[in-house]
C-alpha cells in the first residue's frame, strides 16, 4: 500500500471575522458631563420559575462628541474600546427627541 504523500495546492483564506459592535437603544437620563451621557437601557428578563417577565434596567456612560443630545431622548449607542474608567459605548444617533424631558422619564420607570 502507498501512501498518497502529494501536497494539495490549497489558496490561503482570508476571512477574518471582524466582531460587529453591540448596539442598543436607551433613553437620556443624565448629560450635566462634558462630551458623557449617562443611557438608561431597559431588558426582559424571564423569571426562571414563575416566567413573569421582568424588567431590568442598567445606567450606561456613553461618550457624546458633541454634546448634541438632551435628558429624555431615546438614543442608539454601540460598544467600543474603554474611553475612561466607567465609558466604553458611544453614541451613534439620536433616535427620538424627548418632548416633556426628565418628568415623562420617571412617570415610566415609577422613581
Amino acid at each position: 500500500m502507498a501512501k498518497n504523500n502529494a501536497k494539495k495546492d490549497v489558496a490561503p483564506v482570508e476571512s477574518k471575522k471582524t466582531k460587529s459592535a453591540r448596539a442598543i437603544v436607551g433613553t437620556v437620563v443624565s448629560n450635566k458631563m462634558d462630551k458623557t451621557i449617562v443611557v438608561q437601557v431597559m431588558r426582559m428578563v424571564k423569571h426562571p420559575l414563575y416566567g413573569k417577565y421582568l424588567r431590568h434596567y442598567s445606567k450606561m456612560y456613553v461618550h457624546d462628541v458633541d454634546n448634541q443630545s438632551k435628558a429624555g431622548d431615546v438614543v442608539k449607542i454601540k460598544q467600543t474600546r474603554p474611553i475612561s474608567k466607567l465609558k466604553c459605548w458611544t453614541l451613534v444617533e439620536v433616535v427620538r427627541r424627548g418632548e416633556a424631558g426628565l418628568e415623562s422619564l420617571e412617570e415610566e420607570t415609577g422613581n
